[in-house]
C-alpha cells in the first residue's frame, strides 16, 4: 500500500513538473504569434494575441509597447495612449515608448500644456526615468558597497591626502547610493500602484464628485491624467498636465 502511495505522489510530481513549463510555453507561444502577426502587419490579429498574453503577463513592457503600436496603426489613439503609458509604467527607460506617446498625443483632441516646474525637479525626473526600479536598486547596492570601501580606506590608511580623498569619496558615494535607492523606490511605487489614467469616453471635468457639480469643460478620449483621489466610489479626482484638477466619472477612464 505504501509503495502505491509513493508511486502515486511521484507520478503527480512528474505531471506537475511537466505541466508548469507547458503553461509558460503556451503563453510564450502566444507572444511569439503576436510578434509575428505584428511584423506581418496583421494588426487586428496581433491586438487579440497581445491582449490575451497581457491578461497573464500584465507587466510586460514590450508587449504593451507593441500593442500600442498596433492600436496606433489602427487609428485607435486612446488605446494607443493607454498602452504606451503602461509600457513606460513598467519600463520608464523606454525612449521609443516615450517618443511614440508624445507622437500619438498630437492625434488626440485635448492639447494641454505642461505645468511649470523648477529645473532641478525636471532634471531629477529625467534622471529617475533613465532606469527601472531593479536597476536603481542594483546601483544603490553597488554605490553603498563602494562607500564602505572608501570608509575602510579612510580608517586604515595613513597618508593624509588619501584619508581626505577617501573620506569625502565615502560621503559622496553614500549620498549617491541614497539617491539611487530613492529613485528605485519611486519607480517601484509607479510600477505597482495606479497613479495615472486615460480618458476613454468624453466626460465633463467637474468641480466636485457629483453629477450636479459644475462642469468646467469636457475631456476627450486619449487624454492622460494623474490620479489624485479615488476614494469616492464612482469618481476620480484627476490632475491635468497643466496642473488643473477636477472630478470625472470613474467609468469614463481606464487606469494605467
Amino acid at each position: 500500500m505504501k509503495r502505491h502511495i509513493i508511486l502515486l505522489f511521484t507520478l503527480l510530481a512528474i505531471a506537475v513538473a511537466y505541466a508548469a513549463p507547458s503553461v509558460g510555453t503556451t503563453f510564450q507561444d502566444t507572444k511569439t504569434e503576436a510578434d509575428n502577426a505584428y511584423q506581418q502587419k496583421d494588426y487586428p490579429r496581433a491586438v487579440n494575441l497581445y491582449e490575451r498574453f497581457l491578461r497573464e503577463h500584465p507587466a510586460s513592457a514590450s508587449a504593451h509597447y507593441n500593442l500600442g503600436n498596433c492600436y496606433y496603426r489602427l487609428q485607435n489613439y486612446p488605446q494607443a495612449v493607454l498602452h504606451y503609458e503602461r509600457a513606460l509604467k513598467y519600463n520608464p527607460a523606454d525612449d521609443d515608448a516615450r517618443f511614440n506617446l508624445s507622437l500619438v498625443r498630437t492625434k488626440t483632441e485635448d492639447q494641454f500644456g505642461e505645468a511649470s516646474e523648477m529645473f532641478f525637479i525636471r532634471w531629477g525626473k529625467q534622471l529617475r526615468d533613465q532606469a527601472t526600479a531593479d536597476t536603481w536598486a542594483v546601483w544603490g547596492l553597488v554605490l553603498f558597497g563602494l562607500s564602505l570601501c572608501a570608509l575602510l580606506v579612510y580608517l586604515f590608511s595613513r597618508p593624509l591626502l588619501l584619508r581626505k580623498c577617501s573620506f569625502f569619496g565615502a560621503i559622496i558615494l553614500f549620498a549617491t547610493a541614497v539617491a539611487a535607492h530613492c529613485f528605485g523606490a519611486w519607480q517601484h511605487t509607479r510600477a505597482t500602484e495606479s497613479q495615472r489614467a486615460v480618458v476613454m469616453q468624453t466626460c465633463p471635468l467637474r468641480e466636485g464628485p457629483s453629477d450636479s457639480a459644475k462642469g468646467s469643460f469636457d475631456l476627450h478620449p486619449g487624454t492622460g491624467v494623474r490620479l489624485v483621489d479615488t476614494s469616492i466610489r464612482g469618481w476620480m479626482q484627476v490632475e491635468l498636465s497643466d496642473g488643473r484638477t477636477g472630478w470625472i466619472e470613474a467609468g469614463k477612464a481606464t487606469i494605467v
